[in-house]
């Protein structure tokens, strides 16, 4: 039975009308001082970028309509080996075919757990070739979490790598999945490259039978089988992959995104006078299992015509290493990433005149990195500056980025084309004005489909306001001035509730602790969480990285903070760690700080 119903009904009836959202926006001639009427940072687009329509088409379709005419340029390189658009195609069509002769119809699920190779790239457009949806898991997902994933979104096929596999083989009893298919990272490289994979990667021992294949055997599963034409008409609202939420300061959720959803960024990419150009090089750094990595990092430089370099090893470790290798045009990370590009001794002494872009998302960027950063990049003949871009998973990825002619240090830039952005009160929803704080909303046409099989919550985020617009609730505190930027002060999550001496209660933004910190030159890096008391009042708690051995230095961080900060901001203890603990793509993870803040010191 295909599992299609259970995608139509995530959302409420009036989740139709959010389209409405998307209509071409046009500069208010009255300024009305509320950041979501009067629009400001259109003044920084042309009138096509804002009037011209959004793609109604697949990601499939959008991929082949920028590039059917340079069928000859390289889109991808994964260990020296460069995969033209025409091998691309004529291997999506192939896997297309090796799908349906399994029986995966439009509609249904397969579930794939894997680093970024080539082959992945190449199940995630053929699944949307036949209309079925891309169930992306993190690579750390245990055989448990595994098993309950494959069977709540009944999906018909589980791809993995045979690294991956042959470490859960014997817990995934009972699989209620018909194939297996597994990866190999060797099997895409060039010849000299496949077998260096070899050595390093370990030594499979797996027995393949009907059930279990090989991506050679699969790929030659095809036949006669035919691809028709999606003739939907409404595919552009069709889902194509379920993501996951990183899980920082919550429950894990999985995320739907349509065609639309995905189309929509790489469109306004395009119109966002970020100076892309075909044949240029980007290096590809987020994984594909988050909403970033499939629409930043693979779909917009695949669309454009940018050469892609696909790496096994993605850790912020490797980074530097990378990039001085690679030397990429483009080239988006998380802060994490950009410390240690700016840091690696081969690129100290390098000129670096090539690089067009630097951008960095997904974290909070620290003002003392960002200016770090662009003095480095100002040093090294570079003639742009850090961008740094804002979204969400449930926004598809980034909805505001400066960009190189659009730039303010300290913000996330400016909302991109089609996206509004206001700032409001979180407890009554009532907008405010320029350069006043609160819970910052975002309109776009990136705007998830809903979480899977979580209603509640997802109409929880997505809430309909007295403006007839239906708005994203971000979680994120912020504001947005007069020229359009927008500036996040915390998280609404992580905002700690203390009271002074005096009995008045405070809120206070980690973020704005965590700044001044950072400008104490001895710390590299710093996390604030709360930890309640049993007088109910919350205790601040830092979490300090030190540049050297700092541990007999308390004092002085408490004297810093007297300095700078207000007394019911400064924190009641400071922890020095060696490492910060991190998610699989760079976040930092708050949970786990929260729970050694809990625990006495």
């Amino acid at each position: 039975m295909r599992n299609t119903t259970s995608f139509s009904c995530l959302v409420s009836a009036k989740s139709k009308e959010r389209g409405e959202t998307n209509r071409a926006m046009s500069i208010e001639e009255k300024i009305t001082g509320y950041p979501s009427i009067d629009k400001p940072w259109l003044k920084y687009y042309s009138k096509a970028a804002i009037d011209a329509p959004l793609p109604e088409c697949t990601i499939y379709e959008y991929l082949w309509e920028n590039n059917k005419d340079h069928l000859n340029d390289v889109a991808l390189i994964y260990f020296g080996r460069k995969i033209r658009y025409h091998q691309l195609f004529t291997d999506i069509e192939s896997c297309a075919k090796s799908l349906k002769s399994l029986g995966v119809n439009e509609g249904d699920v397969v579930t794939v757990k894997s680093l970024n190779l080539p082959q992945v790239v190449v199940i995630l457009y053929a699944l949307n070739r036949i209309g079925a949806i891309a169930n992306l898991i993190y690579v750390s997902s245990t055989p448990e979490e595994v098993m309950e994933i494959l069977d709540t979104t009944n999906s018909k096929i589980y791809v993995t790598m045979d690294t991956l596999y042959s470490k859960e083989a014997g817990c995934l009893n009972n699989l209620n999945v018909k194939y297996i298919l597994l990866l190999s990272p060797a099997e895409s490289a060039n010849m000299a490259s496949n077998l260096m994979i070899r050595m390093k990667m370990s030594k499979t021992d797996i027995k393949h039978e009907d059930q279990i294949m090989t991506w050679k055997s699969f790929m030659k599963l095809h036949g006669d089988v035919s691809v028709k034409e999606n003739a939907n008409i409404k595919k552009a609202q069709n889902p194509v992959v379920m993501v996951y939420t990183g899980g920082t300061t919550g429950k894990t959720k999985a995320v739907i995104l349509t065609n639309q959803n995905i189309n929509s960024i790489v469109f306004q990419y395009r119109n966002a006078n970020m100076g892309f150009m075909r044949g240029d090089c980007f290096l590809d750094v987020l994984p594909m299992f988050i909403a970033f990595g499939i629409t930043v990092s693979l779909h917009l430089p695949l669309c454009l015509g940018i050469r892609t370099v696909l790496l096994l090893d993605i850790t912020q470790e490797k980074a530097g290493e990378a990039f001085a290798k690679y030397k990429p045009n483009y080239y988006v990370g998380g802060a994490v990433h950009i410390e240690k590009i700016i840091s690696n001794e081969k690129l100290k002494q390098s000129d670096m005149s090539y690089l067009k872009i630097l951008a960095v998302g997904g974290d909070a960027i620290p003002l003392p990195l960002e200016e770090k950063t662009n003095a480095f990049l100002k040093d090294h003949n570079c003639h742009c500056k850090l961008i740094i871009g804002y979204g969400m998973t449930e926004l598809s990825a980034t909805v505001c980025t400066s960009s190189p002619k659009v730039y303010k240090i300290g913000t996330v830039g400016i909302p991109l084309p089609r996206v509004v952005a206001k700032i409001i009160e979180p407890d009554s929803f009532k907008e405010k004005a320029y350069d006043q704080i609160g819970e910052v909303c975002i309109s776009a046409p990136s705007m998830m489909k809903g979480y899977f099989n979580n209603f509640t919550e997802a109409n929880e985020i997505i809430r309909y306001h007295n403006d007839g617009t239906y708005w994203v609730h971000t979680g994120d505190i912020g504001e947005i001035d007069k020229d359009g930027f927008l500036t996040i002060v915390g998280r609404t999550k992580r905002i700690i509730t203390v009271i002074d001496d005096n009995g008045i209660y405070h809120k206070v933004y980690p973020h704005v602790i965590e700044d001044t910190l950072l400008q104490q030159g001895s710390i590299l890096e710093v996390a604030v969480v709360g930890k309640p008391s049993r007088d109910k009042n919350n205790q601040i708690v830092a979490f300090v990285v030190c540049r050297t051995q700092m541990n007999e230095n308390v004092m002085e961080l408490r004297n810093y903070s007297q300095r700078k900060l207000e007394a019911w901001e400064q924190p009641s203890q400071y922890r020095i760690i060696e490492n910060m603990p991190r998610t699989l793509i760079g976040k930092i993870n708050y949970r786990m700080l929260e729970s050694m803040a809990a625990k006495e010191d």
